[in-house]
């Protein structure tokens, strides 16, 4: 069983990228921040992932595929918590939506469309403790496929909702804060998330500024003292032309040049 999404599915996500980029490049000189790429961004990291992991079983390595599956699942539970949420903290992307935007993530299916994807999930980690390769192949293409269709349909779906937010007004920067990642941010986990998302990023760039986009929505909605931090962790993850690259806007940025 190998991926379904056709060549124009393809397509449409790379069109959805090229739109982002657009959006993030309303002034002459240097791009403004898009704050929802830290999710939209996010699902890159994950496709990029998974085709690795897809290759690595067309190629037999069963052992690298198994680690690179226990890297990017511990990255995405991660990433689940900004979607979804936290028990103390964050209401999560979803239902910021749904509030904001008449239930949208409800009335589309997300939360059951993430379960779905969870349970299957649990089921590929089984198959790699069985060390059929058969086995996992079968049952880790067909994650893959969910998994790709739910990414794929969140981005046409939700993001148009995130632009109307914008022309609302409303404080995307607070919100992002406040509802994604307070509770997410802090966790001792999240060293590991920023180092992992941004070097997928350069990895899987597509032809686009991938990292710079998920860099400088991250630089705008940290504190000074955050961002101390979490610049530290993306240099060390991208090479220096990449850093500079970002760099470049977030020096721009402060000194009031967009």
């Amino acid at each position: 069983m190998g991926c379904t999404c056709s060549s124009a599915a393809i397509d449409q996500v790379q069109e959805l990228d090229e739109q982002l980029i657009v959006k993030a490049s309303t002034s002459v000189e240097l791009p403004q921040p898009v704050i929802f790429a830290l999710i939209r961004n996010g699902h890159e990291v994950i496709r990029g992932r998974l085709q690795d992991i897809k290759i690595l079983l067309e190629r037999g390595e069963l052992e690298m595929a198994t680690s690179e599956w226990a890297n990017l699942r511990k990255w995405y539970h991660t990433h689940l918590l900004l979607e979804l949420g936290t028990e103390k903290g964050a209401r999560g992307f979803l239902r910021l939506l749904d509030k904001h935007c008449d239930g949208i993530s409800t009335k589309e299916d997300f939360f059951a469309g993430y379960e779905s994807v969870r349970l299957s999930e649990e089921e590929v980690s089984g198959a790699f403790e069985t060390t059929d390769m058969f086995q996992i192949k079968a049952i880790f293409y067909e994650h893959k496929d969910a998994l790709f269709d739910l990414l794929k349909r969140e981005d046409e779906k939700l993001m148009p909702c995130v632009e109307d937010m914008a022309e609302r007004n409303l404080d995307l920067k607070q919100l992002m804060k406040r509802d994604v990642l307070d509770g997410v941010c802090n966790t001792f986990g999240f060293e590991s998330f920023v180092r992992y998302g941004f070097g997928t990023l350069e990895k899987h760039d597509g032809g686009m500024p991938r990292v710079r986009v998920y860099g400088y929505a991250l630089w705008a909605v940290a504190t000074h003292k955050q961002w101390e931090q979490w610049e530290k962790w993306i240099k060390e993850s991208i090479l220096d032309e990449s850093f500079e690259e970002l760099n470049e806007v977030i020096q721009a940025d402060k000194k009031g040049k967009r």
